[in-house]
């Protein structure tokens, strides 16, 4: 993307806060309309405010410490996480995508749980979304609209969650195939059932959501993010262990060794 650097700052009352920083004259106008968007260059808030120096631009941003969603899964050492933790984070990356309306580019790697339990999404692509689809990393993590080059819309980030909810579910991803087969996947949604894979114990009412998320056809697909958070709500309504606390507690649990000093 766009060549940017990031620094951990302290504020004059005592709190820390991320700049990110922009150098080349050239490109800091762009950066300035990005900042200024609603959830432009988001972590968890839009930017505070901007600074222009002779060394660039500089957007102040809220500080969020947490975990990203493949530390997570290889902390749990591959396996599915619980039910319950992929619920809380499912219904927050649902919740957030209903902020931004426009990302387009959804991988594990842009999913952050903060210690305090609340998920975040990193670095939404916007406009850039079909050119980023282009990269190797996201291949197996594209909607069959950007494989077709069709168009996107908040029903191919549907589809990006329902990915994702695949992955954090059975421990393992979606499409599993490669080249021209895996665009052939993807474009007719050859994904197993999650209950052929995590088992009976795989909620039926969860995996009829996952193939909702996962139509091969957008219009097959909830409306957008904001639907599909309340149909997972629906299915948390029922456990007790969902939610921004509990999720803080098995997270701080499960990498307390390596965080101790956020921790």
């Amino acid at each position: 993307g766009r060549r940017t650097q990031a620094h951990v700052a302290l504020h004059r009352d005592g709190t820390f806060c991320l700049v990110r920083s922009v150098a080349p004259a050239a490109e800091r106008a762009a950066f300035a309309a990005e900042a200024a968007r609603p959830n432009g260059l988001r972590v968890g808030a839009p930017a505070a405010r901007l600074i222009e120096s002779d060394a660039g631009l500089h957007a102040v941003l809220p500080l969020v410490s947490g975990c990203t969603l493949p530390q997570l899964l290889q902390a749990n050492e591959e396996r599915p996480l619980p039910l319950d933790v992929s619920l809380s984070i499912g219904v927050g990356i649902a919740d957030q995508l209903g902020r931004l309306h426009d990302t387009g580019d959804l991988m594990p790697h842009h999913v952050l749980v903060g210690w305090d339990g609340v998920v975040h999404l990193l670095d939404p692509a916007g406009d850039m979304a079909s050119q980023r689809s282009q990269l190797a990393s996201r291949a197996t993590y594209r909607s069959p609209e950007h494989v077709r080059s069709e168009p996107l819309s908040p029903r191919s980030d549907v589809f990006g969650l329902g990915l994702l909810l695949f992955e954090m579910t059975t421990g393992r991803e979606a499409f599993v195939s490669e080249g021209a087969a895996l665009e052939a996947d993807i474009v007719r949604g050859r994904i197993p059932r999650p209950r052929e894979i995590a088992g009976d114990g795989y909620p039926i009412e969860l995996q009829l959501i996952s193939r909702k998320l996962l139509r091969p056809t957008p219009s097959g697909r909830f409306q957008d993010a904001t639907a599909a958070r309340e149909a997972l709500r629906l299915v948390a309504s029922g456990r007790s262990q969902v939610g921004a606390d509990a999720l803080a507690a098995w997270v701080k649990e499960k990498l307390q060794k390596d965080n101790a000093t956020w921790l």
